[in-house]
């Protein structure tokens, strides 16, 4: 990790799109734990990416309300984290470019929210749909412009996904929508 280096949020558009994922962990995911997940994607960029091969990992993102030092860089894939009680947690600036979608385009302009926990075959706590529904409303974004991941992501690139849960777009993508 070095103190400065390539400026990813040069790509970064004006926001108009939300899109929703599960973190597929524990409830209790720590911090640290989300961070070492999002950095694996940039191990990756940092080594197949002909325009940062071979430099230090950099992100140029901290964690949100945090002094921009070293020991402060974070490497998450979302601006916010909601967990099972409601409880809605900012991770980086709205204005950083997060690899999150499975799609470089929707990664441009769009918000990365998570839900803690796993919802292939469940649905999250009506205290997350509320929180998330509301933190929606704050964002200003138009309800045909909120996904789920798997809504989004590059299906020729990457294939399917189940994030943020199979039952999504069938059922609690609605619950969701309807109180914005």
């Amino acid at each position: 990790m070095d103190e400065n280096g390539y400026n990813w949020d040069q790509w970064r558009l004006p926001i108009d799109c939300v899109v929703i994922h599960h973190t597929s962990s524990s409830p209790t995911i720590s911090m640290n734990e989300l961070n070492i997940l999002g950095l694996r994607l940039y191990m990756q960029q940092y080594l197949k990416d002909k325009d940062v091969i071979n430099q230090p990992i950099y992100s140029g993102h901290y964690w949100f309300g945090k002094p921009a030092i070293k020991e402060n860089m974070c490497f998450v894939s979302y601006h916010y984290l909601i967990r099972p009680n409601g409880k809605v947690t900012q991770l980086t600036d709205t204005a950083a470019y997060l690899w999150h979608a499975g799609n470089l385009e929707v990664n441009r302009k769009s918000i990365s929210v998570a839900l803690a926990g796993k919802f292939i075959d469940k649905e999250p706590t009506e205290e997350a749909i509320h929180a998330l529904s509301g933190l929606i409303n704050t964002l200003s974004i138009k309800k045909e412009n909120v996904y789920g991941h798997n809504e989004v992501i590059n299906k020729d690139l990457l294939g399917e996904t189940e994030c943020p849960g199979n039952s999504f777009k069938d059922t609690w993508k609605e619950k969701i929508l309807k109180n914005i």
